[in-house]
């Protein structure tokens, strides 16, 4: 593998006879580079079995040159097509970063990339120069999440890589380790700071891409026998002698050589009809070319797979093997003329192929359905009693206990809480009950449910409660005396402020479904993110501010107006107490369930069933101290 040697032997060959027609070898990259920038100069074709080195796939500086092992950058289609047969989108790379790999990482990188990145991969590099990197490099790997690595390393770092794949806990089922060969038998056997069975127990599982010795196929080659007769007959000839693994690419070279002959022969004979057995070299120019032209039109079946050349280059077959408890066991094969795959016995330590990463999965937070039906059985049994109390309010309407309490106003009072009541039963309906649409049409109806519900309610009781305040605060007049008709207008002045309101967010900005996401909760596989659906609208936040400034103020009003009212006995008025107490109640419900919910609102079954609760017990509450004295 002298450069000088090498050079020196083939010019000393050129200038002697016989004419050179082709050239067959060699086999060091450094003396073969020097061979064959010069062998164009002859009109030489050079052929050879075991140069791998992608430096010659450049037909600018090797025109001539052909090969019949494939050429490393070979491999990169191989990895690729099958990242894509296992769906894998997601890979790192970890290389060794140094010049003989500096191409064949560039290639692969510009592939996937190509390939890969175009499907929404996302790609990381790491390179390392010697062990004490290799663990900072493969550290960031982990904590990139990557399940996926191809490995571009020679055999010496590949220990490396392992053993601290091993300490790192970067193998086993949620890895996939895609290595390019080859590399010597159980080289993984071999190491300082790990033991052979930890080792052994990192490599499980790791494809290795590397090259064919010989085909699978029982096909019949050109020479007549089946890859496994020749692979039979040539470990018989060899028998205790040192092999060559490119034996097989040697035994196709011969025959592209002798193909590429036997068909310039005939192509001279048919020009100028001379028997074969007296062809000579006058026309060795001529059969320098011709040589040239049959060599790259190759195609056969041999030892090794289908022989054809892309540009020099062997469109031929690269094996992939699999470390199957201890043992390198084939598994597949990548044929590069059609870019294909044939895959059999591949093994996972797991039941299925790993991830490329994590499983990130939105799970929709859900009101329990036991819980919502429990909620919903308390509003009904609270619409029950409201019906009670409204029937109760009808037909006793003409007595003089209950006509004294404006009947009228109190049926109001019971619409509105019924109303109530049904909003929290349409509270606790998500996605698990009702579609996405219904669903941003129930947020409109909520919204008007409990609006015009507690306006209703409130408002009669807030009616009331002015009545009793402008009479107890009359000391002018004797007698005074407020129709009903001026109390329905107070109600009807307010719902008339909360129908604009409501009808201006609605057509302006109209309440839509939302989702709220939540820290995700990761898992060895699996990492759920809690997704929240609520009511949202562009500037919902401003829209809440309007309405609950609005009824904050009558609430502050209605507090105001109970608490003079506080020590006021009107027989004529018989329930202002209670009425007093109602808006009491209502105040601090409002303000400790608003709070409450303001402080758990990320925390979807504890905010459902407070908020609902506090809802149902003012709710009850208020209709218990209105109807419960008079009944």
């Amino acid at each position: 593998c002298d450069p000088a040697i090498g050079t020196k032997v083939f010019f000393d060959a050129m200038y002697q006879l016989p004419p050179k027609l082709m050239l067959y070898g060699g086999t060091c990259s450094s003396v073969t580079s020097l061979i064959s920038m010069s062998a164009p100069y002859w009109d030489l074709t050079q052929l050879s079995y075991d140069v791998t080195s992608p430096e010659f796939s450049d037909r600018e500086k090797y025109p001539t040159f052909f090969r019949t092992v494939p050429s490393d950058l070979d491999f990169n289609p191989a990895r690729v097509r099958l990242l894509r047969h296992f769906n894998w989108t997601r890979v790192a790379t970890l290389y060794q970063d140094e010049t003989n790999l500096a191409i064949v990482r560039g290639t692969v990188h510009s592939q996937l990339e190509s390939s890969l990145v175009k499907a929404g991969m996302n790609f990381t590099a790491q390179g390392f120069v010697d062990a004490e990197s290799v663990r900072r490099r493969m550290k960031q790997i982990k904590e990139s999440d990557a399940r996926i690595i191809l490995g571009l390393f020679d055999e010496r770092m590949a220990r490396h890589v392992f053993c601290e794949a091993y300490k790192l806990n970067l193998y086993g089922k949620r890895y996939a380790w895609i290595l390019n060969g080859p590399y010597s038998s159980r080289w993984w056997n071999s190491t300082a700071d790990c033991t052979r069975d930890q080792m052994r127990k990192a490599v499980e599982g790791a494809l290795i891409s590397n090259f064919l010795e010989r085909s699978t196929s029982n096909h019949r080659t050109i020479s007549g026998k089946t890859p496994a007769e020749y692979e039979r007959q040539y470990h018989q000839r060899v028998s205790g002698k040192r092999t060559n693994p490119f034996h097989g690419y040697a035994y196709d070279g011969v025959w592209v050589i002798a193909l590429a002959l036997d068909k310039v022969l005939r192509q001279l004979q048919q020009e100028g009809n001379v028997p074969r057995v007296k062809l000579t070299y006058e026309r060795q120019e001529d059969m320098k070319v011709f040589m040239f032209d049959a060599v790259k039109e190759t195609d056969f079946q041999g030892v090794t797979g289908k022989v054809r050349f892309k540009d020099g280059d062997r469109l031929g077959t690269i094996l992939y093997e699999q470390i199957q408890e201890g043992s390198e066991v084939r598994v597949g094969e990548y044929f590069a003329e059609n870019d294909s795959i044939a895959l059999h016995s591949v093994q996972w330590q797991g039941d299925n192929p790993p991830r490329d990463k994590t499983l990130r999965v939105e799970e929709l937070r859900r009101v329990p359905l036991a819980l919502y039906i429990m909620i919903s059985v308390m509003a009904m049994l609270g619409i029950f009693m409201a019906i009670v109390f409204l029937f109760f309010n009808i037909k006793y309407r003409n007595q003089r206990f209950v006509k004294m309490s404006s009947p009228y106003l109190n049926t109001l009072i019971i619409v509105g809480c019924i109303f109530i009541y049904l909003f929290v039963c349409l509270l606790g309906l998500d996605g698990a009950l009702i579609s996405e649409t219904t669903f941003e049409g129930l947020c409109t109806v909520r919204t008007w449910m409990l609006t015009v519900g507690f306006t209703l309610a409130f408002g009669a009781m807030f009616s009331k409660t002015w009545r009793v305040h402008v009479i107890f605060t009359n000391t002018k007049m004797k007698k005074m005396a407020i129709k009903d008709v001026k109390l329905f207008g107070i109600v009807a002045v307010l719902l008339l402020m909360d129908i604009v309101i409501l009808t201006t967010w609605q057509v302006v900005d109209p309440l839509q479904r939302g989702l709220q996401t939540f820290p995700a909760e990761p898992g060895r596989e699996v990492t759920v993110v809690p997704v929240l659906e609520h009511c949202d609208s562009n500037n919902f936040t401003l829209w809440l501010a309007v309405i609950f400034v609005y009824k904050g103020l009558l609430l502050i009003f209605g507090c105001f107006l109970a608490w003079e009212t506080r020590h006021v006995n009107i027989p004529a008025l018989n329930d202002s107490k209670y009425i007093g107490m109602s808006v009491y109640n209502v105040v601090i419900m409002c303000v400790i369930g608003a709070g409450i919910s303001f402080v758990i609102k990320d925390r979807q079954n504890e905010a459902f069933v407070l908020t609902s609760l506090f809802i149902i017990l003012c709710t009850t509450i208020t209709l218990c101290l209105v109807f419960v004295p008079k009944v």
